[in-house]
């Protein structure tokens, strides 16, 4: 028995942000964090963590129990019809229950019905407005999002992770819907190493949509999550790009965040791409912020700062802006499709402070250093206040 679904002619057209209101909206959701900072300093370009608090944010795709006895295909069919049904009509108070009900029957569906039924309503093609937002929850999953493909796409991976992954390639074959391809790049990247070939590609071919960087929806630069998974170098350099680029606010800094989530833990390869081009030249402060998240106790790291600190003519502004951040190991704690944040124990920032300020002590009068001299002595001047009163760490 199959599924009647909607015609196209019935469903409402996919709209995208097209103001700067809601590319400001965007920028905000986009951005939960929690910034984590040194005492009585600026964060400055680069730096920023936006937090929001929203009234309300629909858990449109609960996880729920299953009942004692799986629908009957019959009643499955009648069922998921019923709620497809309501969830096109357009009424927000109806279309949100039945967004949850819809999610809890397939879910408490056999797999295989489970599975049938939401690939049938993939291959149509139909695009369903569900009147919410793109919200990311725990572990990646979807809380909510605008088109019900999305939606059921990210059910499909909780009860066939084998089946939603060949959905998933499927439409990463191309430009679809952006928040379609944020969920697809999710499974993927669960099922594939960050250097695998095809991943990397379908990550530039997500940086590259034009449509997308000028237009972005929240789901699109919540996909930026899947560049700092997959870090490669013609990725990093594309978000250079970005960065330093002539588009949206929104989406230059889901690049930036991209950048620094990507230093956290890849920092020696894409700071080397970073220092051996322009990028970022018209952004010294953010550059700066980049560049200062190098640790000393790591040898390459260090041997990249040392490099960096032995420029005979540095940016007066970068380098005012480096000795204001370094060591910059400020983090922020979301819930992102891909990646998971880990922070930092205090412990670990007090061990990379005062490694940071006897390597100061010892390269600081060398006559190769005396370029970037004053704004290392503001360094050794300021960790040495924050570690006054510093608690000792244990061995």
């Amino acid at each position: 028995m199959s599924l009647k679904w909607p015609d196209r002619s019935s469903v409402k057209p996919h709209l995208k942000p097209r103001n700067l209101l809601l590319l400001v909206s965007t920028l905000l959701v986009v951005g939960l964090a929690l910034v984590f900072m040194q005492p009585g300093e600026d964060p400055g370009i680069g730096t920023d963590r936006i937090s929001v608090e929203s009234d309300h944010v629909p858990a449109s795709i609960p996880i729920s129990e299953k009942p004692e006895r799986p629908p009957t295909p019959s009643e499955l069919v009648q069922r998921v019809q019923s709620l497809i049904e309501t969830i096109s009509s357009g009424d927000n108070s109806a279309r949100h229950l039945a967004l949850g009900d819809l999610s809890e029957t397939l879910r408490a569906a056999s797999p295989e019905d489970a599975t049938e039924h939401i690939q049938s309503f993939l291959a149509t093609g139909v695009h369903i407005p569900t009147g919410q937002q793109f919200v990311v929850g725990g572990n990646g999953h979807l809380r909510s999002s605008p088109g019900l493909r999305s939606l059921l796409l990210d059910v499909l991976e909780t009860v066939d992770p084998d089946a939603a992954t060949t959905e998933a390639r499927r439409i990463l074959e191309g430009p679809t819907r952006p928040d379609e391809w944020a969920v697809s790049l999710r499974i993927v990247c669960r099922r594939m190493q960050p250097d695998d070939a095809y991943l990397q590609d379908r990550v530039m071919r997500l940086l590259t949509v034009e449509d997308w960087l000028d237009t972005p929806t929240v789901g699109y630069l919540q996909a930026f999550d899947a560049s700092v998974h997959t870090a490669g170098s013609e990725i990093v350099d594309r978000l250079l790009e970005i960065s330093d680029g002539p588009y949206p606010p929104a989406t230059r800094y889901a690049a930036r965040l991209a950048l620094e989530r990507t230093m956290e833990g890849a920092y020696a390869p894409a700071i080397r791409q970073l220092t051996q081009s322009d990028h970022l030249s018209s952004q010294p402060k953010f550059r700066a912020s980049l560049i200062a998240r190098g640790d000393v106790r790591i040898e390459s790291d260090r041997s990249i700062l040392e490099e960096y600190l032995r420029m005979p003519d540095p940016d007066p502004a970068e380098i005012e802006a480096f000795a204001r951040y370094f060591p910059n190991y400020n983090q922020q704690v979301s819930d992102n499709l891909i990646t998971t944040d880990h922070l930092t124990p205090i412990d670990d920032r007090i061990d990379q402070d005062r490694a940071t300020q006897s390597w100061i002590h010892e390269i600081r009068d060398r006559p190769e250093f005396a370029p970037a001299r004053t704004a290392l002595k503001r360094v050794e001047k300021r960790l040495a206040r924050y570690l006054v009163s510093a608690p000792v760490v244990s061995p």
